[in-house]
């Protein structure tokens, strides 16, 4: 058998679930290697029990012989592994994912996971409802208004689909809530989003399952996302500007040249529509700063 040719499975379902669902926040991006067809999830990939990166590569599109750092053919060989290993949730075999807890027999596909923990770090652990790690609270029960998405979030430990801030007194959070502002924020601007604590926070939502990509923040990844930096303002902004060319006229060295104003930069004026500006290094402050 050629090792990097892909499994006999639906060309358009993950190879570990057998599954096509793409939800990154659920079960990592959805993908497909140029070279050997294969699609799969990225969190099957690195909660596969069987598998270990073994080469620092990073893109899954151009290596050849591998996705991610795992190799082509130690995927197949642990697509083989797991399609003997049957679901404890749905009873299917290719169930690739045991718990981490020795002696345990619980294995899983990873969207049959239901009350379970996977963490995203070291040797990418997986526990059982039984064994997955807890947080610790001085008091539950009832409800209260998750910060993230101003909904109401139960609070208590027992619960997989909420989450206690380490940080801050009695703050509770959607689980699915935390994943989506980690994939928003990226490691390095993964922060509460109540007092803004970083180390602290991080720590404990990795620890109880949250996946935070190390990559930078989405709204950083946006093409031109700080073009509006650049701009300038350039406009005359007092009430009654007598330029006859306009308020959006500027012509440098002359009395209908625009100065900003020296608090704020925001707001504008010609040097002709202001009695105490006389020249380009005047110092002005528009009425809004005055007032401050």
């Amino acid at each position: 058998m050629n090792e990097n040719k892909p499994p006999a499975a639906k060309p358009v379902n993950c190879i570990f679930c057998n599954s096509s669902v793409d939800c990154e926040d659920k079960h990592g991006e959805y993908l497909q290697h140029n070279f050997s067809g294969m699609k799969l999830h990225y969190f099957c990939l690195l909660l596969a029990s069987g598998l270990n990166q073994t080469i620092d590569v990073t893109d899954c599109t151009t290596e050849k012989g591998s996705i991610y750092g795992f190799r082509i053919k130690d995927i197949v060989a642990e697509y083989h592994r797991a399609s003997r290993l049957r679901c404890s949730f749905c009873h299917k075999k290719g169930a690739s994912i045991g718990c981490a807890v020795p002696r345990c027999k619980v294995k899983f596909h990873h969207p049959c996971a239901e009350g379970t923990v996977s963490q995203f770090y070291d040797q990418f652990p997986s526990f059982c409802k039984l064994h997955r790690p807890m947080q610790s609270a001085e008091k539950e029960g009832g409800t209260t208004t998750c910060p993230v998405c101003l909904d109401p979030v139960c609070c208590s430990i027992k619960t997989i689909s909420s989450l206690k801030t380490p940080c801050c007194h009695d703050v509770w959070m959607h689980r699915v809530c935390v994943q989506q502002h980690a994939n928003s924020s990226g490691l390095h601007f993964f922060r509460c989003p109540v007092c803004n604590d970083g180390e602290i926070f991080t720590e404990e939502m990795r620890r109880m399952g949250i996946h935070i990509p190390e990559r930078d923040a989405a709204w950083e990844m946006t093409h031109d996302a700080f073009t509006d930096l650049l701009h300038r303002h350039a406009e005359c902004d007092v009430e009654d500007c007598v330029c006859p060319h306009g308020r959006d006229f500027s012509l440098k060295g002359s009395e209908w040249a625009v100065v900003l104003c020296d608090l704020c930069g925001s707001f504008g004026t010609h040097i002709g529509c202001h009695d105490d500006v006389d020249c380009e290094n005047s110092y002005y402050a528009c009425l809004n700063c005055e007032r401050i």
